[in-house]
């Protein structure tokens, strides 16, 4: 196994684009850990932490198999599933829909026609996505869970003020047209499908924290049971 890695390693081309391919999913990872600036870290950290039911729980959850970081409101929150959303959608429309059926059977040229439509579509997800979580997570109604809000963004009602609404969205849409941009680069230029490694990686990435969170219920569930 050592061998063949070195072995890899010697040929200038391919360490090129594995090199290239580690760097840019680090950069993937890295917007990871940088939160929206309109959010109180501390709230954020404070649910995640916690056994939370409702809406809060269920993203908590999600993210772990979506690859996505909605339980830490990041830039990159949204992660790429919009994007593998898009694509699902237009598939299954190429085998109903005429003119998508007509784009399938040209070709090259069809395939880009089809990817451009992805792109707009994927769009279109996250903003929608993205206003739904701005209002129904960071600032819920208080039956609904904690204002995630940070004070200095907050309105007197304790909603966001509306142009940091505005920019939140827009935050969270550009990280998600950012990524898919990565993986057309990675697929391009590196090693792989691009959108098959940031999905893998989110997910391997978040695997230690679900299992030692999964381990410490199980402990406290077996210690009280005792």
């Amino acid at each position: 196994m050592l061998e063949k890695l070195r072995v890899v390693f010697t040929i200038p081309e391919l360490r090129q684009k594995i090199l290239l391919t580690l760097f840019l999913l680090a950069v993937y990872r890295v917007g990871y850990l940088i939160p929206m600036p309109m959010v109180d870290a501390n709230q954020i950290q404070i649910l995640s932490q916690s056994n939370t039911g409702g809406l809060a729980g269920l993203i908590a959850k999600a993210t772990v198999f979506s690859a996505s970081q909605l339980d830490k409101a990041t830039i990159f929150g949204l992660g790429i599933m919009p994007y593998i959303t898009a694509s699902i959608i237009l598939q299954l429309l190429g085998t109903v829909y005429p003119p998508l059926m007509e784009l399938r059977k040209e070709g090259e040229a069809g395939r880009k026609k089809i990817n451009e439509y992805t792109r707009y579509l994927t769009v279109a997800l996250c903003l929608v996505q993205s206003v739904a979580y701005v209002w129904y997570y960071l600032m819920p109604t208080p039956n609904d869970g904690p204002n995630l809000i940070a004070d200095e963004f907050e309105n007197a009602d304790g909603t966001m003020m509306l142009g940091w609404q505005i920019v939140a969205v827009l935050i969270m849409t550009g990280g998600t047209i950012f990524l898919m941009w990565l993986g057309e680069q990675i697929t391009s230029r590196g090693i792989g499908n691009g959108v098959s490694l940031i999905i893998m990686a989110g997910i391997l990435a978040q695997l230690p924290r679900s299992f030692a969170q999964m381990f410490t219920q199980v402990r406290e569930g077996s210690m009280g049971g005792g």
